[in-house]
């Protein structure tokens, strides 16, 4: 029997700039060492912020946080975003994690089969957030509504079409 819900979520994705070409000439090895401890960088903040990374597929995660923490999952982001480029930076390359996040309604839950457990999400809101262009971080004007004063102040509207990005990111094309 399925076990999934319609809820509301703060989706969002993450993906690493020039990745392939970055790292084309290291060892299997290597990048999978890489790989471990990016997703450790990402698993250990969204976590703590009571947000559930979905999936990892290579150097791109989907990420949720309940829409009723959408504030902290913004900011569990926005710090995700900043320690993984210093840390690829340290690292020699000129990577950087690129996130864009949505707020709407979602299928949320366990859809497994045979015997491994998979929890996903689907609809609209994800497409949504994997469609926004983004060149560090953006977000949807449906996040940016869900923010505290505090945190709305972090940010400034970018068009077309309406993303929010932080105050520190210029705008590109």
């Amino acid at each position: 029997m399925d076990k999934f819900t319609k809820t509301n979520k703060l989706v969002a994705f993450t993906d690493v700039t020039g990745f392939t070409k970055a790292v084309e000439k290291k060892s299997l090895e290597a990048v999978a060492q890489f790989i471990a401890e990016y997703y450790r960088f990402i698993g250990e903040v969204i976590e703590q912020n009571g947000g559930e990374v979905i999936k990892f597929i290579g150097d791109a995660a989907l990420i949720v946080f309940d829409e009723e923490n959408t504030d902290t999952g913004v900011k569990a982001l926005v710090s995700c975003k900043q320690k993984i480029d210093a840390w690829l930076k340290k690292q020699g390359l000129t990577s950087q994690v690129h996130i864009q996040c949505h707020c709407g309604e979602v299928m949320y839950g366990d859809f497994s089969y045979s015997s491994r457990v998979m929890n996903d999400v689907i609809g609209e809101a994800v497409n949504i957030a994997a469609r926004i262009k983004s060149n560090g971080f953006a977000m949807t004007p449906q996040v940016f509504r869900k923010l505290s004063p505090a945190t709305r102040k972090l940010f400034k509207k970018h068009t077309p079409p309406v993303t929010y990005i932080p105050l520190t990111e210029y705008h590109r094309d």
